[in-house]
């Protein structure tokens, strides 16, 4: 990574004072039925970059985005409920537009004072956030004065507001919750307490992104532990079975495992697989724990790490330098499958020296179980941004603040 170019909101040599400032944020967290944001990490640490422009005598206006509405309105993704989060959090008034990047903006926007706060509706009900449109972004630009990308989770997207936005400012910078999940990373790359150990669980829709990224995490690991549906990938490709036997993965998702795994092989880099996974038992109606077996031919849905698993990972993860933990480990928001993100956390929170979470889900975890825990994560807010930014690659949201004009 060679972000040394980037321009922070705190330089010194930046005023702040009566300018106008359009912050792209990174809120894209669920919000439950009552309405209230449901992940308050990622809130947390934005509004650090909030509270830090406001107090300079900023105005700010606040954009965003929150699921994936493809265009079109839904209620249930609005950004209403944070800015009132915000506004509670910042104890400030901010004021909403529903218009998005509308007359309605333009006027609050234009009428904003020293340290208050407008925030714009979900970018993503406009079709042109998404691709990207440059009268999209033009209407963005005419916002502000000063252009601050604060999104880490944004930056692989080529967003209007993130890839193209920001190069019609003179003057944009990096947030300081961006700088903080950058630094982050450099502490992975650069001499890391040894051994490093690597969790790699999630989604199945998790995984299909995730593998091609994994190459760029190689030279920095020291050994993987696998779980979720990533440990069920690797198996259901049979790359740790018998060469005669021939698995349901695709083709690509073959490729890309057999290619990690040879990888893996090459660096002397131990995989360790779940030696047992819970699943559920149709049945039974109820979890159930199944011995995992290399050599079968087909291998239950993992809705978490079995107590055999449990205790294999956590003694690894108490030895381990630095502990990384990307995505989750099982279903764990279901009480009868959180056994084994517990564990790991509770692993990390006792032996490492260095710990990091990636991972939208895993940050959730991580906030629920940190009340138990006085040990300081590290966390960044998008395991598939901290992955591609490891392997030197062209990130819209990080170019775009690299080469500027100075104002």
């Amino acid at each position: 990574m060679q972000f040394e170019n980037i321009r922070w909101l705190d330089d010194k040599n930046l005023s702040l004072e009566g300018k106008r400032l359009l912050c792209r944020l990174d809120v894209d967290i669920p919000v439950n039925q009552t309405g209230r944001p449901g992940n308050l990490t990622r809130l947390l640490n934005v509004t650090q970059t909030l509270s830090y422009a406001l107090q300079q005598g900023a105005q700010v206006v606040a954009v965003g985005h929150l699921g994936n509405p493809k265009g079109k309105f839904r209620k249930h993704l609005s950004l209403y409920p944070i800015a009132d989060y915000l506004q509670q959090r910042l104890q400030c008034d901010v004021m909403f537009v529903h218009d998005g990047v509308g007359d309605g903006a333009h006027h609050l926007a234009s009428r904003l004072k020293k340290g208050e706060m407008l925030m714009l509706e979900n970018l993503l009900f406009d079709r042109g956030e998404q691709a990207n449109h440059a009268a999209f972004a033009q209407k963005l630009a005419q916002l502000a004065h000063i252009y601050v990308n604060d999104a880490f989770a944004c930056c692989p997207s080529e967003y209007a507001s993130v890839a193209s936005a920001a190069h019609l400012f003179a003057c944009r910078v990096g947030g300081l919750a961006l700088r903080k999940q950058l630094d982050t990373l450099r502490m992975l790359q650069h001499n890391p307490p040894r051994p490093v150990v690597a969790v790699l669980g999630g989604e199945q829709h998790d995984v299909d992104h995730t593998l091609p990224l994994l190459q760029n995490l190689l030279p920095h690991v020291d050994e993987f532990l696998l779980c979720g549906y990533m440990a069920h990938a690797f198996l259901s490709t049979g790359v740790t079975a018998a060469p005669t036997i021939q698995l349901s993965a695709s083709s690509k998702q073959r490729a890309l495992v057999t290619r990690l795994w040879n990888s893996c092989q090459q660096r002397s880099i131990p995989v360790t697989l779940p030696q047992d996974v819970m699943a559920h038992s149709p049945k039974a109606d109820k979890p159930v724990c199944v011995q995992v077996d290399p050599q079968a031919t087909t291998h239950p849905s993992p809705l978490d790490i079995g107590p055999q698993t449990c205790e294999l990972f956590t003694n690894k993860l108490k030895q381990a330098g630095t502990a990384l933990l990307l995505d989750c480990v099982g279903q764990w928001q279901q009480p009868q499958y959180n056994k084994g993100m517990t564990a790991v956390l509770s692993s990390m929170a006792q032996g490492p020296q260095l710990c990091i979470i990636a991972g939208n889900d895993a940050l959730q975890a991580h906030y629920e179980h940190a009340h138990r825990s006085t040990t300081p994560f590290q966390l960044l807010h998008s395991s598939q941004a901290a992955l591609a930014a490891l392997g030197y690659d062209a990130l819209p949201g990080l170019q775009a603040l690299i080469t500027q004009d100075r104002t």
